[in-house]
């Protein structure tokens, strides 16, 4: 996974005591920007911020949280960078690095002169172990090297996520997660013995469905009680006694409603295209689409999204998905549902499972504090801490917890 961007944001130590390892990061092409003057862009103290102010100033600085990692000697960067979903995190913290590794440090050492760039490396190049291969004993190409130490999170095995004191939070992705992926979305409707299980885990455990689907459409697939959703990426979040539509997206309605009606236009003499309006968003599935037609409509989708400053475009499987450019996503949406249902980090094992590129920005919050279940047939770099083969594999994991963890 490519490493694009390393920001540097240093409260206590001398930015020069780092020259060699930004050196070291120019070399492997990566781009160094030194973050002064947060608390001073916004007049506020650091410590009344939050990661969503954060990331606002973050975008400022054209980066993709996806591609970067930051160092810090501070811990409420350490907070504020996780919270953000910023994929790597470097703590130099003299002290105990026990608190640093709470707030979602990936990687901890006490000098900037123990820094390698091949840590962070590790960081972006990891692959979650099969949960098979990680229920009893986590075996994972990662090792504490020399004075720079990994987050113990990375070290527990799954046995130890569900079976520990602590309540269990889930959070779910729909398609591709709970059901499998199929041809046209409306065929995915999910298995009743699968809608069984969610139901007895949700009986049991506080948990939320976080779906691009729109809010309305996942309640109706799910037809379950007492439980959160949130549709079309977080943009849209209802629960007991709650309910949320980002402002900044419901503004963005009438342009949604323009793109699509261009899309259909201009899409309308491909066969086998699929336009899926989702309120928030629109969706553009090519599943069924002869291959030759692949570059056409990355070109029109990707031109027309141009032409609209206020949109942005995603991939998933098989998919464009046009939706409005906030910093708003499902990691976004995952801490605010927390928040809501008082769920913390410290108190509860906070669990994630997805499968696809837009679950990534829930595993990167994840990342350190809570723990992330990919769902896919392939071994691939992820912010998840471990994977299911499957639909099926997931489906057999929720019947061992609710055998109470027996495997």
């Amino acid at each position: 996974m490519d490493i694009k961007t390393c920001l540097v944001w240093l409260e206590h130590e001398d930015v020069n005591k780092l020259d060699g390892f930004i050196q070291e990061c120019q070399t492997n092409g990566v781009n160094v920007k030194i973050i002064e003057g947060f608390e001073r862009f916004f007049n506020i103290d650091i410590l009344s911020a939050d990661f969503n102010l954060f990331s606002q100033y973050l975008l400022g600085l054209d980066i993709k949280f996806s591609e970067t990692f930051i160092i810090t000697d501070s811990l409420y960067p350490v907070k504020l960078s996780r919270g953000s979903g910023i994929k790597g995190i470097l703590s130099v913290i003299k002290d105990d690095n026990t608190a640093a590794f709470a707030c979602g440090a990936d990687l901890a050492c006490r000098f900037p002169g123990d820094i390698s760039f091949d840590d962070v490396r590790c960081v972006f190049d990891f692959k979650p172990p099969l949960l098979d291969d990680a229920w009893e004993s986590k075996k994972i190409d990662l090792q504490n090297r020399g004075n720079v130490k990994f987050n113990p999170k990375r070290f527990m095995n799954a046995d130890m996520v569900f079976n520990s004191d602590k309540p269990v939070a889930f959070f779910f992705d729909y398609d591709g997660t709970l059901t499998p992926i199929v041809e046209r979305p409306e065929w995915a409707k999910i298995s009743a013995d699968m809608r069984d299980k969610i139901k007895k885990i949700s009986d049991r455990h506080k948990v939320a469905v976080v779906s691009g689907r729109m809010r309305e459409d996942v309640e109706r697939l799910l037809k379950i009680d007492n439980i959160f959703y949130a549709g079309s990426h977080g943009f849209d979040i209802s629960g007991k006694n709650f309910s949320f539509i980002l402002p900044q997206a419901k503004k963005l309605l009438p342009v949604i409603a323009s793109i699509t009606a261009d899309l259909k236009d201009e899409l309308a003499g491909i066969d086998g295209i699929i336009i899926e309006e989702k309120k928030f968003s629109v969706a553009i599935h090519y599943r069924l689409v002869d291959k030759q037609y692949f570059p056409v409509i990355t070109e029109i989708v990707s031109k027309m999204v141009r032409s609209f400053e206020d949109l942005r475009m995603m991939r998933g499987k098989m998919v464009f998905e046009i939706l409005p450019k906030f910093d708003w996503n499902k990691g976004k949406a995952v801490q605010s549902i927390m928040s809501k249902l008082g769920i913390n980090w410290d108190d509860y094992n906070v669990v994630y499972f997805g499968d696809d590129t837009t679950d990534e920005d829930a595993f990167r919050v994840m990342s350190g504090r809570g723990f992330g279940f990919l769902v896919s047939p392939f071994e691939i770099c992820s912010s998840a801490e471990f994977r299911l083969r499957s639909v099926d594999d997931a489906e057999r994991l929720f019947e061992v917890i609710l055998d109470n963890g027996r495997r």
